[in-house]
């Protein structure tokens, strides 16, 4: 039997957030999930993260049957509700997959994720069926993982520094490193893809240490060049949080570099934070006496509360 896989991402939901509420941003999510399960009959629903759901066909999916479900889907959000007296309105991006045709189980939902982001990057509310070059040609993620592992030691990784500017004056007062993988074969490596991958099997952690020592290697070289001091902020995940060298590996580079400790700073996901056990408040409370910040980057478009995050010591969201 062919069973087919929607990954549905709402558009601009983070903008929702900040401009009518976290509280109506959580309505929407609630009527979104609402009008999904109305066209889920006999088909099943689920939702995936903060603003993305799944949708699976589990009998005879086709291709037909796969693209109908997803016009539907975009007609159904793209009709405004009202909230509380304000009307909002979301569209989405859609990804699909087909099992067999697009791989097993264990792929089928990042193939449909290479999609909805095929679809979201061509400007959204829009489906997607998956191609193979969605994920740069590679066969399977063992290929990405092996070619990942050769990649910091052939300098095919790098970071780009996204600015972070103050509107009213236009002043840059931080930046955030993103990493970037450009295959010498495949070209530039879609950053979901690997970094997810490099989370499952391990290899975060070395990544993570190359950013550290990237991050403060290139703030000595502004500092060299007259630039002012700003704010570097670097994603960092839970495996790297807990591995025991990280906060020493962290502390070489500072020093290293001669790097004031607190113009670095260290970014969880909210989902990562909400992830937390007791015992990670250590791995904390490390980096925070080097002087390093933490910070939740995206707060609030999940459901975490202030008063899980309390004990994390968190220097800003």
């Amino acid at each position: 039997a062919k069973l087919g896989l929607l990954l549905i991402n709402l558009d601009g939901f983070k903008g929702i957030n900040e401009t009518l509420g976290h509280r109506i941003g959580d309505r929407l999510l609630r009527e979104v999930a609402a009008r999904l399960r109305s066209l889920a009959q006999p088909h099943m629903v689920a939702r995936q993260g903060a603003d993305e759901f799944l949708m699976l066909i589990p009998n005879d999916a086709s291709p037909q049957v796969a693209a109908e479900l997803a016009s539907s889907v975009l007609v159904s959000l793209g009709k405004p509700c009202l909230l509380d007296g304000r009307e909002a309105s979301v569209t989405c991006s859609i990804g699909i997959a087909l099992y067999p045709d697009d791989g097993g189980a264990s792929a089928l939902i990042a193939h449909a994720d290479a999609a909805m982001r095929f679809a979201k990057s061509s400007g959204g509310a829009a489906y997607c069926f998956f191609e193979s070059r969605m994920v740069d040609g590679f066969r399977d993620q063992a290929e990405v993982l092996r070619d990942l592992r050769r990649a910091l030691a052939l300098g095919e990784l790098e970071l780009f520094y996204q600015p972070k500017i103050h509107a009213p004056t236009g002043e840059i007062t931080g930046a955030e490193a993103l990493m970037r993988w450009q295959h010498p074969l495949a070209g530039e490596v879609d950053p979901t893809l690997f970094i997810s991958l490099a989370e499952r099997s391990g290899a975060i952690v070395a990544l993570g240490n190359w950013a550290v020592e990237q991050v403060c290697r290139q703030m000595r070289l502004w500092r060299a060049q007259g630039m002012a001091q700003i704010t570097l902020s670097l994603n960092v995940s839970l495996r790297q949080l807990r591995d025991p060298d990280f906060a020493g590996r962290v502390k070489h580079a500072l020093e290293e570099n001669s790097v004031d400790p607190h113009l670095l700073e260290m970014e969880l996901s909210e989902t990562q934070a909400m992830a937390f056990v007791q015992g990670d408040t250590r791995h904390i409370q490390a980096l925070r006496e080097l002087g390093v910040r933490i910070a939740i980057d995206d707060y609030g478009i999940s459901f975490s509360s202030l008063s899980r995050l309390n004990f994390l010591s968190i220097s800003s969201f």
